[in-house]
This record gives C-alpha cells, sequence and structure tokens, in this order.
C-alpha cells in the first residue's frame, strides 16, 4: 500500500528527455545500453536517469523516519523500522494524461526481501485516493488498483531481482498492463485491466516504505533511469 505524498523538498534542474545513460552500441566494452522508448514514440516530460538529481518535473515527499534522496545518480529511497504503518518516501512527478503512455523503471537496488517493505511504482488520481500500483512486498510482486482503502489484487508473483529488475504501467487502447522485465527490452505482463478513468489527470510516483513493524534489516532501495514514452 502506497502512502500518498507529503511534504515537498526543493529539486534540481531536470534531465534532458531522453538521455538514458551510456550507450556502448558502437560495440566497444562497457555496460549494454540502456533502453529506450521505442519506435512511434516519444520520450515525453517525465523521463530522466537522475544523474542531475532530483528533476523539475517533481519533488520527493518524505514520511519520518523513511527518507528518499538522489545518491551517486540513483533515486534512493530507505525506508526505516518505525512502529507506526504507512511510514513512505517518494518521488512524484507533476500531472499529466497517462491513457496512451507508458512509464517504465529500472529498479537495480531492492530492499531486503525477507521482510515486507514496500518498493513501488504507481500512477494516482490527482483528486481522490485512487491508483494503480506494481508493488514488491514480503519477497513478492503484485499488480492491484486501489479505491480509497479497498485493494484488488490483479496478479503476483514471487519476486526475482533478475526477471524483474524493469517495472512498467503501460496504458494503450484502453488496457492497462502492469509488465516486468529484465532488461527494459523484453517485457512479461503479469496483469492487465481496463485503464482507469482517472489515468487522464494523474501522477506518477516512486516509492518505498513500510505498513508494518520490520523487525530485521531493511537495507534501501534505487531506482534509475525513468522513462515516459508517449505516443
Amino acid at each position: 500500500m502506497a502512502a500518498g505524498g507529503c511534504g515537498r523538498v526543493a529539486f534540481d534542474p531536470a534531465i534532458t528527455p531522453g538521455d538514458g545513460g551510456s550507450d556502448t552500441s558502437d560495440g566497444s566494452d562497457g555496460p549494454p545500453p540502456v533502453p529506450r522508448c521505442g519506435p512511434g514514440e516519444t520520450a515525453g516530460p517525465f523521463t530522466t536517469d537522475f544523474e542531475n538529481g532530483v528533476p523539475m518535473f517533481g519533488s520527493i515527499y518524505e514520511i519520518a523516519p523513511a527518507r528518499m534522496d538522489v545518491f551517486a545518480g540513483q533515486l534512493r529511497g530507505r525506508p526505516a523500522m518505525a512502529p507506526g504503518s504507512n511510514t513512505y518516501a517518494g518521488f512524484e512527478a507533476t500531472v499529466g494524461d497517462y491513457r496512451s503512455r507508458r512509464a517504465f523503471v529500472e529498479i537495480p537496488t531492492m530492499v531486503n526481501t525477507s521482510g515486507c517493505a514496500q518498493v513501488a511504482i504507481v500512477i494516482q488520481d490527482d483528486d481522490v485516493v485512487r491508483y494503480a500500483e506494481l508493488a514488491q512486498s514480503c519477497n513478492l510482486v503484485e499488480a492491484m488498483t486501489w479505491a480509497g482503502t479497498t485493494q484488488t489484487v490483479h496478479g503476483s508473483a514471487p519476486y526475482d531481482a533478475a526477471l524483474h529488475r524493469w517495472w512498467q504501467l503501460r496504458s494503450e487502447a484502453g488496457t492497462l498492463s502492469f509488465e516486468l522485465s529484465p532488461d527494459g527490452v523484453s517485457w512479461t505482463t503479469l496483469a492487465a485491466i481496463p485503464t482507469p478513468a482517472y489515468f487522464d489527470d494523474a501522477y506518477l510516483e516512486l516509492s518505498a516504505g513500510t505498513y508494518m513493524l520490520e523487525t530485521q534489516p531493511i537495507g534501501e532501495a534505487r531506482f534509475d533511469n525513468l522513462y515516459d514514452c508517449t505516443r
């Protein structure tokens, strides 16, 4: 369950849309190319690699003692072992129309999955507490929607750090797909539902936090290479 944003902080200049990091397609040794938006798509305004800090199109919220910052060119979420519920920190993009676009992000570092700290990518109604969410908690990755406190789980799978390195929420032709990928290119659909009506006026959120008392070290989550691809 992702917490709603509160308390915004200052942010740094935006990354140029479509800048996904180093590309070694010239055949030289090095890391593989970072995926980009595909044919017929445009890198939308909510695209960043976090290399220059928190981009101008969004902001960070923190519910203490959870923390969120940009560290070493990645968005870093640090949940904490707090006894209270819904102790989250996150990054929120500004409001947009998500009915014909896809948002995907790399999660190279995950919290300790032997506990139930949660990491999520969310598209949320800007007016009412309704959202679609792809989240890992208790070593399970789930596709779900929320309306207030009512949760509907549409699909789930045991979390696999290699197979589930990239997460995507894709809205196309009236269908919202919750998808996972090892490389950001080949995607597996975890669930698909009709695109919620509120996607015409929604915002994207990346979050990490706890919703129950954790009794072992949580670690941290890292987000990188956030893409906003429009048609």
